[in-house]
Parts: structure tokens; C-alpha cells; sequence
């Protein structure tokens, strides 16, 4: 039976009380520092990517990863709701981070907005030409890099992101991206049972799931500060069906994907 309108606003309300409290403690005691959302694969529209900023009583910034290099009536619309920190997706070429970081600094200063920038890392395509990329002066104007380990094992043949070769192309990243003086975040089917060796085989600066990113030097307990995101990342979920109980289908299959990762960090 549906609910009514009255029915998921109840619920929707009891649920972001929830939410509040688990991003509150994500916050404090396991290092959340960005929330992260996307219009691609993430599949977010405007209200919820709305929804996730205003969670929990710190001014968490949403790391928004666009569209493309190039998109600029979603950058202008995300300005509106107060995301301030952009994400490039798919950089495989100096002129490509150009083109970003060009593109972003020219609507965000009509604006009067000073944006946070980052780049995804997540082909084989982009580690072959990331010396090029790395001595570009457009790189400089990044804060952050983030490490997609799932598209970049596809890239390279496999969908094993603990493959060895995977594991090792990782490493030469980490690397190369320390040595210019940048912090980078490792994403791709982590897990409470893999954060651990991510942290000491990587020497990674961040974690992050789908939606949420930590710092892994403020988090106290790292296995279990990846298990509350990715908890916290289901009951986000949970509570967007009844925010927009159109796409409970697509919501539901972001809880399944959730799920399968804490079922793999059990034994």
C-alpha cells in the first residue's frame, strides 16, 4: 500500500533524525569531512543532493562530481543550492583539466564563488598520461585527487580491484600524486575489511564510499568508521524513498550494492 503524502513526510522527518545522528557521529569520531554525490553513475538530482548537504549539525561540504569537463548549466544550478567543491570525472589529458578548471573558475567567479577543485583518476588511460597531467600548471589549481579503483580496474580488463596489477598501477599513483604535494582519496568497493590495508599498503590520505568521504587520520577506528558510512550510506537511501518515492527502485538498488560490501568484509 502507498504511503500518503502526510505518511512519508512523518517518516522522512523520523528517518533525517536518524541520519543526523549517524552523520553527526561520522563527523566526530571517524573523520567525515565531504559529503560526495554525482549526477552520472550516482544518479542524483538537485533535492537529493539538497537532502544530503543539510544532514547533521556541521556545515559538511558535498564534493559534486559533474557530468563532464564542460558542464556548465549543472555547475550553475549546483551553485544555487550552495556547492561550492567540483569534481572532475574522466581527465585523460592536460587539456581536458583545462577545460575543467578553466571552465568552473570563469561561471564560479561571475558568481562571486571560490570553488574547491578536484580530479577523479580512473582509467588506465589517465595513470599513462598522468606525468603530463601532473606537471600541467592547471593541476596546481586542484585540492584534491580522487582515486576510482572500479573503473580503473575495468580499464584495465579486469573487475577485480584487488587484482595485483590494479593494486600496483594504485600505488604508482598514490606516489606520484604525493610527490606533487596533493591529498588523495581511494574509492571503489572499499569495506571495513579492506580500509585497513588500503591505509597501509597506500598510504592514502582519504577513504570514500558512494557518498561520503573521510579523513583517515581523524578516524579513530577505521574498519569501523567504513562500516558506519556504508550504514549511514543505506539508511540515506532508506530515507530517499520517501523523499522522492518515484525512484524507489533505483533507490533500492543503491541499498543492495551497499549491502554487498558489508557482506564482503565478513569472513
Amino acid at each position: 500500500m502507498k504511503k500518503t503524502e502526510l505518511e512519508l513526510k512523518k517518516s522522512l522527518d523520523l528517518e533525517t533524525k536518524t541520519l543526523n545522528i549517524m552523520v553527526d557521529e561520522l563527523y566526530n569520531s571517524y573523520g567525515l569531512r565531504m559529503f560526495k554525490a554525482g549526477s552520472e553513475w550516482e544518479n542524483m538530482d538537485l533535492e537529493e543532493i539538497a537532502y544530503l548537504k543539510q544532514l547533521g549539525s556541521h556545515d559538511i561540504p558535498v564534493l559534486m562530481k559533474v557530468g563532464g569537463v564542460e558542464a556548465r548549466t549543472e555547475i550553475r544550478n549546483l551553485l544555487e543550492i550552495g556547492v561550492e567543491s567540483f569534481l572532475a570525472p574522466m581527465v585523460e589529458s592536460e587539456f581536458a583539466l583545462e577545460k575543467f578548471v578553466t571552465i568552473i573558475k570563469e561561471i564560479c567567479q561571475k558568481h562571486h564563488k571560490k570553488p574547491r577543485l578536484s580530479m577523479m583518476i580512473e582509467s588506465i588511460q589517465t595513470y599513462n598520461n598522468l606525468d603530463i597531467i601532473l606537471n600541467s600548471p592547471y593541476f596546481d589549481e586542484l585540492e584534491m585527487l580522487v582515486l576510482g579503483r572500479w573503473d580503473l580496474a575495468n580499464s584495465m580488463g579486469t573487475q577485480n580491484v584487488d587484482d595485483p596489477e590494479v593494486q600496483e598501477i594504485c600505488k604508482k599513483i598514490i606516489d606520484a600524486v604525493h610527490k606533487k604535494g596533493k591529498s588523495i582519496s581511494v574509492g571503489g568497493f572499499v569495506n571495513p575489511r579492506t580500509a585497513i590495508s588500503i591505509k597501509n599498503e597506500f598510504q592514502a590520505d582519504h577513504l570514500n564510499t558512494i557518498n561520503f568521504l573521510l579523513n583517515i587520520d581523524k578516524c579513530q577506528d577505521l574498519s569501523e568508521g567504513v562500516r558506519l558510512m556504508l550504514n549511514t550510506e543505506i539508511a540515506y537511501y532508506e530515507s530517499l524513498k520517501n523523499l522522492n518515492p518515484q525512484r524507489n527502485d533505483f533507490y533500492q538498488s543503491r541499498v543492495e550494492i551497499t549491502k554487498k560490501k558489508l557482506v564482503a568484509s565478513v569472513d
